[in-house]
């Protein structure tokens, strides 16, 4: 491409079944779906069908929590009849973050010039894959042709096992599950920000608000609002967010008790 990336390549140097050694003409035929290609060092005349095809993604940028799974679909339109069935197979040449596997589902297509055919590439995260942006590139080959798509892959911290136990509770002072206890786990230590607010979630008016930091919460909760006054009987919803050192800032997670 303009600033030198490597895009793509059709056929290679030797003596075998669509290799060239010293191409010096080409020509199609009448109906412009074959190439006839003469080699001066293989002293024959070679017979390609006119077969190309483009690759994208979709989407492009994708942002996942560290222990969850970014996916794309990876679509490959045909350029050309392709009566030969070329097959087109995929493969993550570069990129990926430590702690993270691919797969391709299917593990390759068929195009052809009547529509996209498509595989799922799925990029599976581990609790420990660092939080970061990544440029992962995705390879597509196939009739002795490659193509290579850079897609990008955000890494954000990950709230996980958000709960809160008993739930429901009765902060009526009678010594049975007068308080709850909020705990969720983290991948690395947030600044956290715990936001109970009254109804279904999202939520309306702000009940009650905790911060703190570290590699987890767990909060107990007496059911009084920030005034210090026991809560009427009804549904709450539980926000929880927060930012890692960096100032990367996690998913969000709600439920409501």
């Amino acid at each position: 491409d303009p600033v030198g990336r490597f895009i793509s390549q059709w056929s290679s140097g030797g003596n075998g079944v669509g290799q060239l050694s010293s191409p010096y003409g080409v020509a199609f035929d009448p109906t412009g779906d074959f190439l006839y290609v003469t080699e001066l060092g293989n002293n024959r005349v070679q017979k390609f069908e006119r077969f190309g095809f483009s690759v994208t993604a979709n989407p492009n940028t994708k942002t996942v929590g560290s222990g969850d799974i970014a996916t794309y679909s990876i679509d490959v339109s045909g350029i050309g009849q392709n009566t030969l069935g070329t097959l087109v197979s995929f493969y993550v040449l570069s990129g990926l973050p430590s702690g993270t596997t691919w797969s391709f589902a299917p593990a390759s297509v068929t195009p052809s010039s009547s529509g996209i055919v498509s595989s799922t590439l799925s990029l599976d995260t581990s609790p420990t894959t660092p939080v970061g942006t990544y440029t992962v590139y995705v390879e597509a080959e196939g009739g002795g042709q490659t193509r290579i798509i850079p897609i990008t892959m955000k890494v954000i911290p990950n709230i996980t096992n958000f709960k809160a136990m008993p739930n429901p509770f009765s902060p009526n002072a009678n010594g049975i599950k007068d308080t709850t206890t909020i705990t969720a786990n983290f991948t690395v230590p947030l600044d956290w920000t715990l936001n109970i607010k009254k109804g279904l979630c999202p939520g309306t008016l702000l009940v009650k608000s905790f911060t703190g930091s570290g590699p987890s919460l767990s909060q107990v909760w007496d059911g009084k609002d920030t005034g210090g006054t026991t809560v009427a009987d009804g549904k709450y919803c539980y926000l929880l967010g927060g930012k890692d050192a960096g100032n990367v800032y996690a998913n969000t997670v709600s439920f409501t008790g």
